[in-house]
């Protein structure tokens, strides 16, 4: 978690503040600031379920029995986070794809435009 610039609460203070704003940063970097927190949120979790299981493997063995059922709740919830994040990362790329095929039209409208004056002129 240390490489990243922000902690989660600074990025949902930013999504907030965005919010508030009339998102003014933009739909790229809300959806970076997005993702952002998305991976950290699932990093924190697979952190706290580490510092579980480390618990449990230092434990006795008669504090171990719970351990096979817990495995197996800790397993779904960490593919349900997985597809979430998988879920995510997916909507973010469609959302990039849009926004450059939005800059195409509009550089591709701009040449339009400019063609135009000028035909315009030559007339």
């Amino acid at each position: 978690m240390a490489v990243y610039e922000t902690s989660v609460e600074e990025d949902i203070k930013i999504l907030a503040e965005d919010d508030a704003n009339g998102n003014k940063l933009g739909y790229n970097k809300r959806n970076c600031v997005l993702y952002r927190k998305g991976e950290k949120m699932v990093l924190q979790w697979f952190k706290e379920m580490a510092a579980k299981i480390t618990k449990f493997m230092n434990a006795p063995t008669k504090d171990t029995k719970p351990v096979k059922g817990a495995a197996k709740k800790t397993k779904g919830k960490a593919d349900a986070k997985v597809d979430e994040l998988a879920i995510a990362t997916e909507k973010v790329r469609q959302i990039n794809e849009q926004i450059n095929n939005l800059r195409a039209q509009l550089v591709e409208a701009d040449a339009n435009k400019k063609r135009l004056g000028n035909a315009a002129k030559e007339v």
